[in-house]
């Protein structure tokens, strides 16, 4: 972030956004006490990579509440829509709550567990998909974790509302994470189902593979 800074700067010079000054600030200055928890700057920064792992945008909040700015390279102000999107987290925690829990509620401990989750390594939002209702509200979901190296993708939590099952919702979200997946170049994609009902409905999607897998339980003497 810091060489990004300086690189706008050299880029844009007297119509730049930040000086390193500010960024510092943002980092060291302790004049809000959110900044004395660890998690205040992963929480109130966002950055975009490319595929060469090259910081390319960020978006930063300084005082940890709704004002907030956005940086983007010049060439990839493409970028700018995705970046002010707001992800509504406490939706898609509310759905992991209904589907694995049966709660129709959300706690602050939940939060903090949905938030880092989303702190992984191979977490990459582009991929963490909802499809949601005219209300607004997540009805189902699925997420993909990507390995470049050996260029596959396994998508996991696919789950669907308790009040919304067998209308095609989960298929239509997987369906659109092998469409991203595809057009990030993902060569293959893995999905585990524990169920006949999950089974016949990867099935359905076209898999050219498929394995059991046994589970053995060894009794003590």
């Amino acid at each position: 972030m810091w060489d990004f800074v300086v690189n706008d700067y050299t880029d844009k010079t007297d119509q730049f956004i930040w000086t390193i000054g500010r960024l510092g600030d943002w980092k060291y200055g302790l004049f809000n006490e959110n900044k004395l928890f660890p998690s205040f700057m992963r929480k109130n920064a966002q950055l975009w990579l490319n595929n060469f792992d090259e910081l390319v945008g960020f978006v930063i909040s300084e005082d940890c509440n709704s004002g907030f700015t956005v940086f983007a390279k010049r060439g990839c102000e493409f970028l700018y829509p995705e970046m002010i999107r707001n992800p509504d987290l406490k939706g898609k925690a509310y759905l992991y709550c209904n589907v694995w829990r049966n709660l129709n509620e959300v706690s602050s401990f939940d939060m903090l567990k949905y938030e880092y989750n989303r702190e992984s390594p191979c977490f990459n939002p582009k991929f963490d998909l909802s499809l949601v209702d005219e209300n607004g509200r997540h009805v189902s979901s699925c997420v993909a974790f990507i390995d470049h190296k050996n260029n596959y993708a396994e998508i996991e939590k696919v789950c669907t509302h308790n009040e919304n099952r067998n209308r095609g919702f989960a298929e239509t979200i997987i369906r659109e994470c092998f469409r991203r997946l595809y057009k990030d170049g993902i060569q293959y994609a893995y999905i585990t189902g524990y169920s006949n009902a999950a089974r016949n409905l990867y099935g359905k999607l076209g898999a050219v593979k498929s394995r059991n897998w046994f589970s053995y339980t060894l009794m003590a003497r």
